[in-house]
């Protein structure tokens, strides 16, 4: 690969595929050697995680340019551990409005949201749809009886 001077390279490839067998059900009940699988559901869940390594080279003229760019990325990868410590507990909530943007983000944003728009459009299709014919209204209340007049 040719680049220049602080032109990034992405490499990607795949770093974990995992396939879990997940089984749910109702304590006591699900561990019933006959019933229990009345009681249970399984379940198999899959899960990917992707590597992205981006290398961007510096071009670098003395050695005092490359102690000063070697100082700074050692402070941005002290930075990055730091940040990454918890980011399982983070949640991503992104300022900027990748709608708007091009390039690979947008893309990814895009695609996002198709799905969610795709998979609402299924659960929509999943629910249960009353049966034609019958409306379940609430009866109006009989009128109450007029009162008769007094025996003379």
């Amino acid at each position: 690969m040719v680049l220049r001077d602080q032109d990034s390279l992405v490499l990607g490839g795949l770093l974990e595929e995992r396939v879990e067998k997940v089984v749910d059900g109702v304590p006591v009940l699900s561990d019933l050697p006959l019933l229990g699988a009345l009681f249970r559901s399984t379940r198999t869940v899959k899960s990917k995680s992707n590597l992205l390594i981006v290398l961007t080279p510096t071009l670098v003229d003395d050695s005092e340019a490359g102690r000063r760019i070697l100082d700074r990325r050692m402070r941005e990868r002290e930075e990055f551990d730091r940040a990454s410590a918890d980011l399982a507990r983070r949640t991503l909530a992104p300022r900027v409005d990748y709608r708007r943007k091009r390039g690979l983000l947008a893309e990814i944003d895009a695609t996002v949201r198709a799905v969610e728009v795709e998979r609402a459009a299924l659960e929509a299709i999943r629910r249960p749809v009353p049966p034609r014919g019958r409306i379940d209204v609430e009866p109006e209340p009989a009128p109450a009886p007029e009162p008769s007049p007094p025996a003379p």
